[in-house]
């Protein structure tokens, strides 16, 4: 139950459709409360019909979070930067001139690479954790491989899996 002086806050309300939007305005108006939107227009568009997060800031305005802290190295940040604004291009020449990305002529070929990349990176945590006396301890989730298709996810695993059996 909201009491007046309570805080409401919506993560992602980028999402949050009109209709949803303005039942949850009506509740928090009658209670006296308050309510944060927090999220990025310009991000995921709800579901259902109306950008209601997108017409409120218009109207009231918004405060913005202008700083970068994810990225430890400034051309990165300088990067994300440019993505946020939708100058892709450019972000993607950031990375491409620092040598953090990869093209190939087919996709048999980047999935070598990626395997390849995914095996050194698990060898040199299990080689991290054996030297600090952790030995085994390497978990499934510090590792991290994605793929767009269902296709490109099962050639991946069988590589994947393949290295691992390899390796006993």
């Amino acid at each position: 139950t909201l009491h007046r002086g309570d805080v409401v806050v919506i993560d992602e309300a980028g999402m949050v459709s009109s209709q949803q939007m303005a039942r949850v305005l009506d509740i928090v108006e009658q209670a006296e409360a308050k309510v944060v939107l927090v999220g990025d227009a310009m991000q995921l568009q709800p579901i259902q019909a109306g950008a209601a997060f997108r017409a409120i800031s218009e109207r009231i305005g918004f405060a913005e979070l202008a700083g970068v802290r994810r990225q430890r190295e400034e051309w990165a940040r300088d990067a994300s930067r440019l993505f946020a604004r939708g100058e892709v291009e450019k972000g993607l020449d950031a990375y491409a001139g620092h040598g953090h990305l990869v093209e190939a002529q087919t996709r048999g070929e980047i999935v070598e690479r990626i395997v390849a990349d995914w095996a050194e990176a698990r060898r040199e945590a299990i080689g991290r954790s054996v030297a600090e006396g952790r030995a085994g301890s390497l978990r499934g989730d510090e590792l991290l491989v994605l793929a767009h298709t269902n296709a490109d996810v099962k050639r991946l695993n069988e590589a994947l899996r393949s290295v691992m059996a390899g390796e006993g």
